[in-house]
């Protein structure tokens, strides 16, 4: 993340703690819920952006 910083390129992290690898798909927890649609939403505004 630091480099991304350094060179200017928007980045943002989304935090899920009780998070694992493919918990996208694998455990469709609430919070899981959230962060894929956060990550959509921040998607789809960059897109938007463009």
């Amino acid at each position: 993340m630091d480099v991304a910083r350094t060179n200017g390129v928007g980045l943002e992290a989304i935090e899920v703690p009780g998070g694992q690898h493919g918990f996208d798909s694998l455990d469709h927890t609430k919070e899981s819920r959230a962060a894929v649609a956060r990550a959509m939403i921040w998607v789809a505004g960059a897109l938007r952006e463009g």
